[in-house]
């Protein structure tokens, strides 16, 4: 599984896309455009492959009409490919953000943001193999 940012024909700047591979290293369909929200830029995507056989995805994205405000996002998919739930906020304000598999399936998202200028705080966000906070 590989994802990256950039641009392409579904998206209005720059968006997250997947591509899957099988066990011999062979491409599984073509790129996947994985941002359902495609105004502004949606970029510094990252991984994890779910305990599920699944995996989640997650980016950061500009805040429409907050200037300079980047906000959390992920998005869940099954074994097979197909979307559990939809994009999901995880913050209104973030970067750096990961996210990390569970071993009941579920996965965490931790991210850096600043509610309290110029310091910074790390926070994190649960959620369960159904793409529950």
């Amino acid at each position: 599984m590989t994802v990256w940012s950039g641009s392409g024909p579904e998206d209005g700047g720059y968006g997250v896309y997947m591509q899957r591979y099988d066990a011999t290293g062979l491409r599984v369909g073509g790129p996947v455009l994985v941002n359902t929200t495609t105004l502004y830029s949606q970029r510094n995507p990252q991984i994890a492959v779910l305990e599920t056989g699944g995996f989640a995805v997650v980016w950061d994205d500009t805040i429409p009409g907050v200037a300079g405000t980047r906000g959390i996002f992920i998005q869940a998919f099954g074994p097979s490919g197909a979307r559990i739930g939809a994009e999901t906020q995880v913050h209104g304000s973030g970067y750096s953000q990961t996210v990390t598999p569970l071993p009941s399936g579920g996965y965490v998202v931790t991210f850096t943001h600043s509610p309290e200028s110029p310091f910074s705080t790390v926070s994190a966000r649960l959620y369960d193999a159904a793409g529950n906070a």
